[in-house]
């Protein structure tokens, strides 16, 4: 969809109109922190759920292409409509586990595991002085 401008309220009033349109398919959104974002709340009142609209960290809006592959990761083992309250826990771990030793891959590369990053001796991760 062309939007005339970049301004918050144009782009809430978009999203809005999506969400009503395709209600449906969304289940949450992933955000950046640009400007345009700026009147999220009404979003986030439209979609009816505190808990439904995420925001990327500053600076690291390619963070959004990794939750997305993590969410199709997710779906190669419970289906769209799953029910995670419900789902049995032995899955659940068994799958989140799985996850922690996957690498993550990119067109520049492969990636290290998120459990390999946390145990290696200090060669991915570096302190915040």
């Amino acid at each position: 969809m062309k939007l005339p401008d970049k301004c918050s309220d144009t782009v809430a009033n978009a999203l809005i109109m999506l969400l009503r349109l395709f209600r449906a398919f969304f289940r949450s959104l992933t955000l950046n922190n640009g400007e345009e974002f700026a009147d999220h709340v009404r979003v986030t009142a439209e979609m009816g759920r505190a808990d439904s609209v995420f925001f990327a960290r500053v600076y690291r809006a390619s963070e959004k292409s990794s939750v997305e592959q993590l969410n199709n990761l997710i779906r190669q083992c419970f289906t769209k409509h799953t029910d995670f309250r419900t789902a049995p826990s032995i899955a659940l771990d068994a799958h989140r586990d799985h996850l922690n030793v996957c690498p993550f891959t990119s067109s520049a590369g492969g990636f290290p595991s998120t459990s390999s990053m946390f145990s290696a001796p200090d060669t991915h991760l570096k302190a915040v002085a």
